[in-house]
């Protein structure tokens, strides 16, 4: 009886201990505009509070040219949850998207977009209760223009990094910097890319190290050539250069969608990776010497993007989609407590279980993390019923 005993404890034990360390979400909040076909979240903030910030498009699917706007959602995480839109945004019923908002050093809030040939950035000082437009037009006598991410360095230089197409369809990878919190910006980087629009290459992540260094990734293209994941870092004389290229494990291309860093001069970019027979991986590549040298430290799925990350006390959190062998998407959280030697996995299908996407993840001053993204609840509708959703990262 001792040793039987003595078994079944240690089974108890084995199992807490695996329960302790699985990985899952809590559901904090889900929401759908009224009279709106979609309303999903992708990039989230948090405040000095613990209040979260998510920035998302919203649009009626007969109509997305001329209804889609993007809105801040604001939620906050005490005992009293509760989510509430702070800001709408479409100028003039033109279509509009953005995919970044970014947090200032004193709770400022910034948002980047496009809109035709314009960049788009809204401001607010207030915690979301009144914004500004920053400035109409960031780059003027452009035919084609997108900012995907911007970035609110420590000594409070800001930065927005996109594409630009011109009039004669030349395609430039842009970095633009403010030294007064947007009121006037300036040429920070620019890279030249193919000769056509449609082969475009575009800055979509940025990250500042604990050492200082500021990153930008994303993707560039010459031409037929498959796309580089390139990533190119800003000394501290303020010139910029190369500081990795990958074309993905089989060489066939590879897209950037967000740069994130932690507190011991590691900093990492993370997106999708081209596959044989038409299909796409996730991939995360690394730097643990303040972007000197790098590294993949994951590649997973066959259809499966990574859409952002964080780093918490040592661990790895990446979070994105991944399609199920029933075509679902699933949203998708991998975490890695040894520098992606090996990684756990969490997949959701949503509220509905019709499908997920997780597009951000934050880590708030207490320490806790929510990611971000939008659920399915109509069966079987590829653009209606996704609503926002933010959960709380259990680990």
């Amino acid at each position: 009886m001792l040793q039987k005993l003595t078994i079944t404890t240690s089974l108890i034990m084995m199992l807490a201990f695996l329960k302790a360390n699985a990985l899952e979400t809590t559901p904090v909040s889900n929401y759908l505009q009224p009279d709106r076909d979609a309303s999903p979240v992708y990039r989230t903030v948090s405040d000095s509070n613990g209040n979260l910030y998510s920035i998302g498009m919203t649009w009626n699917k007969d109509l997305w040219n001329s209804s889609s706007k993007w809105f801040v959602l604001k939620t906050t995480t005490d005992s009293s949850v509760s989510s509430v839109v702070v800001d709408e945004f479409n100028n003039q019923g033109e279509g509009i998207q953005t995919y970044s908002i970014v947090k200032g050093n004193k709770d400022e809030l910034f948002v980047f977009g496009g809109q035709g040939n314009k960049w788009r950035a809204r401001k607010s000082e207030d915690l979301g209760l009144t914004w500004t437009n920053t400035e109409q037009d960031l780059l003027p006598n452009a035919k084609l223009t997108f900012s995907m991410n911007g970035l609110m360095a420590r000594n409070g230089d800001l930065y927005a990094g996109g594409q630009i197409c011109d009039k004669f369809q030349n395609n430039y990878w842009r970095v633009i910097k403010s030294t007064d919190k947007g009121q006037s910006w300036g040429l920070a980087d620019v890279v030249e890319g193919a000769e056509l629009c449609s082969n475009s290459s575009s800055v979509a992540g940025m990250a500042e190290s604990s050492g200082g260094n500021i990153f930008a990734s994303g993707w560039w293209r010459i031409n037929d050539v498959p796309s580089t994941a390139l990533t190119r870092i800003m000394r501290s004389n303020g010139s910029w250069a190369n500081a990795d290229t990958y074309t993905g494990e089989s060489n066939l291309g590879a897209f950037p969608y967000k740069m994130f860093s932690g507190e011991n001069s590691e900093v990492f970019t993370l997106g999708f990776e081209s596959a044989p027979d038409r299909k796409y991986r996730c991939f995360l590549r690394g730097s643990f010497d303040e972007g000197n040298t790098w590294v993949t430290l994951d590649t997973f799925g066959d259809k499966c993007v990574y859409w952002d990350g964080v780093v918490k006390d040592g661990k790895i959190f990446v979070v994105g989609q991944i399609i199920g062998e029933d075509g679902l998407p699933r949203g998708l959280i991998r975490s890695s407590h040894d520098k992606g030697q090996t990684w756990e996995t969490y997949q959701s299908l949503g509220r509905m279980k019709y499908g997920a996407n997780y597009k951000g993840i934050v880590k708030t001053p207490k320490g806790d993390l929510f990611v971000s993204g939008g659920s399915r609840t109509i069966q079987g509708e590829v653009t209606k019923g996704f609503e926002a959703i933010v959960e709380k990262v259990i680990y």
